[in-house]
């Protein structure tokens, strides 16, 4: 259980003002960050977060978590004042309810993939984040110190956005600056047209095993003809 006389709102607002005073951004900040792994996303490391007297591993993610609760009138934590909550607006941080947006999440993660150096441009439907870092053969190590879920289906959410931008599916629509920031990524929503030369391999393909299955039934009907010539 909390402490009530333990101003958390005030402690948090503190660590967000001593972060971006680091270069931290603290508006990519997720329910799941420690103080290291936010800064991480912003490029700025153990040693400095040390140095301005902050704990790299606080659960800072939680911290809002617990003060968006108390907001609302929940948990145990002290209601934030209406001058701590004028504070997080001018910082960037919202402690209303606010309509996830998938896409702008989606592009956040790829962002961050792509700094670790993984190719997100080999990303396919039945990738986690994990199967596609290992294509790239970035360790799932790596993957939990930024803060994300190796085992999240981010193939499936790439799909479900692709869907959402041809109008079907249950996802919110992508925004032209949504989709431009992920051509500018090299991942596109478009659905993939097959072009001749794919539909011309894929026939080659087809004629070539239908060619091994003509060969397969002459050699059976060969060998029945053998044993039924040596039973006679």
């Amino acid at each position: 259980m909390y402490n009530m006389k333990r101003n958390i709102t005030e402690e948090f607002i503190n660590k967000l003002e001593l972060l971006k005073k680091l270069g931290v951004n603290i508006n990519k900040l997720t329910e799941r960050d420690t103080i290291e792994t936010l800064a991480k996303k912003s490029e700025v490391d153990k040693e400095k977060l040390e140095k301005v007297g902050l704990n790299p591993k606080n659960r800072i993610g939680v911290s809002r978590a617990t003060i968006v609760h108390a907001y609302r009138g929940n948990g145990h934590a002290r209601k934030p004042t209406e001058k701590q909550i004028e504070k997080l607006l001018k910082l960037g941080i919202r402690l209303e309810k606010q309509e996830r947006n998938v896409a702008e999440e989606f592009i956040s993660k790829l962002e961050e993939l792509q700094k670790l150096k993984i190719d997100i441009k080999k990303l396919t439907l039945s990738d986690t984040i994990e199967t596609l870092a290992k294509k790239s053969e970035i360790n799932i190590e790596k993957i939990k110190k930024i803060g994300l879920n190796p085992k999240e289906k981010i193939g499936k959410v790439k799909d479900n956005l692709s869907q959402a931008w041809q109008g079907t599916g249950t996802y919110k629509k992508p925004t032209e600056k949504d989709v431009k920031r992920l051509l500018e990524l090299g991942v596109s929503l478009e659905k993939k047209k097959t072009n001749g030369k794919e539909i011309a391999k894929a026939s080659i393909v087809a004629i070539k095993h239908m060619d091994m299955v003509d060969n397969e039934n002459k050699v059976l009907a060969q060998i029945v003809q053998k044993r039924r010539a040596r039973e006679i």
